[in-house]
């Protein structure tokens, strides 16, 4: 024999659980921007159309404002990577300006870009939800772009789950 057996001990630590499903209400944004002309199909539009979700029960008071933050936070940053953090606002108002300085310098330019991020909560128990975002974009080129992203979050924290809090550590060597 190589030594002595060390017996493993699992310790199984009931969580404190959220005792009901969360509320939510979705938010949307739906704007357009530019001079949007034609008649039958609009040219030289910037559409701008984002749906997100907002917990409103479910959990406690003081981590309504912590999970939404993250949420919004998560969503922004996961396509729109930026220096700094950035909202729908900010980044509404990024674009327009993009547009616009591409309108002024090419006034010939008839097409239209446009920004989609639809996110819900894709499914939720009593100590977890999940939030699924499908972003579409469009600003010029050959084709649309295309994501999605796929977050849970941990409902007695307000955090974002991570592999640190899934697996047992040193998994990363495995």
């Amino acid at each position: 024999s190589f030594g002595t057996e060390d017996k493993q001990v699992d310790t199984v630590i009931e969580p404190a659980t959220v005792k009901s499903i969360v509320g939510y209400r979705i938010e949307s944004i739906d704007e357009q921007m530019g001079p949007c002309t034609g008649t039958d199909t609009l040219k030289r539009c910037l559409t701008f159309q984002v749906e997100y979700p907002v917990v409103t029960g479910g959990i406690s008071d003081s981590l309504h404002a912590e999970l939404n933050q993250n949420i919004l936070s998560d969503i922004t940053n996961f396509y729109f990577l930026s220096e700094e953090p950035v909202d729908f606002e900010g980044l509404k108002s990024n674009l327009q300006s993009d547009f616009e300085g591409l309108l002024k310098d090419f006034p010939d330019y008839e097409n239209n870009w446009s920004v989609e991020v639809i996110s819900d909560i894709l499914h939720q128990d009593s100590l977890f939800i999940s939030v699924a975002t499908t972003i579409t974009s469009y600003t010029g080129g050959a084709h649309s772009n295309y994501m999605q992203s796929y977050r849970s979050y941990d409902l007695r924290t307000g955090e974002a789950v991570t592999l640190d809090d899934l697996f047992k550590s040193g998994y990363e060597e495995k």
